[in-house]
Formats: structure tokens, C-alpha cells, sequence
């Protein structure tokens, strides 16, 4: 189980992203690598290893003209095919995203914290 998450997260909103940072910080995460635009999370894909990231929280839409999940889609295949023990949560405002291992819907917070503590500590190689 992940008592102490290091996570990749994943979100262009603002106020989603401050609101689960605080929440993940009282839970005794940490946020080591963030990404707000889909360019901007694939160049920091190669840092999941050496930073020790151990969960990924993405959204599936990462800009205002993104509304089918395509993003968090194709985002999930570039890091399961670099790191494919890595637990991925779709964290999006869609029931069905098409991507991640788990999801949870945005809003929901009590379920993500519950989620990252069920994980396995895997090593992301």
C-alpha cells in the first residue's frame, strides 16, 4: 500500500488542481512533477523514473478545446510504454474516460485518497 504517494499530476484547471493538492498534502503526498498542457506532460514523461514518481493523476482533457478525453488517452500509452507498472488514475469529469487503471471521478476526493492508499508500491521501471 502507498502510505506516502510521490505523484505526477496532470491538470490544467486551477482550481482542481488546488483543491486535490491540498487534500493530497493533509493526506501526506506529494505532488514531484505536475504538467498543465499535453506538450508539457509528454516532455516530462522521461523524469517519472529519476524523480521516483509512484502514481499518476491525470486528466483526460489538458486545454479548453479538449473534450473527448484524447489527451489523458494518449498520454496513458506514452507512460505505460515506458512504465508499465506504473498505477495510473483517470481523474476526470467523465464516467468513462477510456484510460488509466483506476478512475475517479473529479470531485470526488475521498475515493482518490482511499484509491492512492489501495495501490501496491510498485517500482516504476
Amino acid at each position: 500500500m502507498v502510505e506516502h504517494a510521490r505523484i505526477f499530476y496532470l491538470e490544467d484547471d486551477p482550481d482542481s488542481k488546488r483543491l486535490l493538492q491540498g487534500q493530497l498534502i493533509k493526506a501526506c503526498h506529494e505532488v514531484v512533477l505536475e504538467s498543465e498542457t499535453f506538450e508539457e506532460a509528454l516532455q516530462k514523461i522521461s523524469r517519472i523514473e529519476e524523480i521516483g514518481v509512484n502514481v499518476v493523476i491525470l486528466d483526460g482533457n489538458l486545454g479548453p478545446w479538449s473534450r473527448d478525453c484524447r489527451d489523458g488517452i494518449l498520454i496513458n500509452a506514452e507512460i505505460k510504454k515506458h512504465h508499465p507498472t506504473l498505477t495510473v488514475i483517470a481523474n476526470s469529469t467523465s464516467a468513462e474516460p477510456g484510460f488509466g487503471d483506476i478512475t475517479i471521478r473529479k470531485g470526488h476526493l475521498t475515493e482518490l485518497l482511499e484509491a492512492i492508499r489501495n495501490i501496491q508500491d510498485t517500482p516504476t521501471i
